[in-house]
């Protein structure tokens, strides 16, 4: 199910005939787990793969939280619908990567629970939203709301941020 979801997305992206592909957008953005009850801050670097569709890739790094620090990576497609010359929205999909360390015993009630070792790392999927803001000609003012199914664990991760593309 998951791969078809990817897959039915990434066809609907390469579909799109009148393409204005290359535009390259760098970014970056803040971040909130709701799972992990933790903020955190990131990076993104994006690629047009058509006039409404995006590939992208992000990570997100959240300082030490209840004794674990937490990092988390996606490979995303978003494809946007513009509202008007100025706002877009769309649906979002990807793969997700969470890598978590921690010094000794695992805290309770954090969202890994591995007390053997002194890591943890889960993939997963990503499905939510992704709205934009077009400033001006150089930067776009970006948020995504995602649902992370993780490996047995899932969450909401939000994010606010700014990109550059060129």
């Amino acid at each position: 199910m998951k791969k078809g979801l990817i897959l039915i997305l990434f066809i609907i992206c390469t579909l799109s005939a009148d393409a204005d592909t290359g535009d390259t957008y760098v970014g970056i953005q803040t971040v909130w787990a709701t799972a992990m009850k933790a903020p955190g801050f990131g990076a993104n670097l994006q690629e047009d793969l058509s006039d409404n569709c995006r590939m992208g890739f992000s990570i997100n790094y959240f300082p030490k939280h209840k004794e674990i620090t937490n990092l988390n990576g996606n490979l995303d497609t978003c494809y946007y619908f513009p509202l008007n010359k100025l706002w877009r929205i769309g649906p979002l999909i990807g793969l997700t990567v969470y890598y978590s360390w921690w010094k000794d015993k695992m805290t309770e009630g954090v969202l890994f629970e591995n007390e053997d070792n002194t890591y943890d790392m889960k993939t997963g999927l990503n499905l939510g939203a992704g709205v934009e803001y077009l400033i001006n000609d150089d930067f776009v003012l970006t948020g995504d709301c995602r649902y992370q199914f993780l490996s047995g664990e899932n969450q909401f991760l939000l994010s606010i941020g700014i990109s550059y593309y060129f």
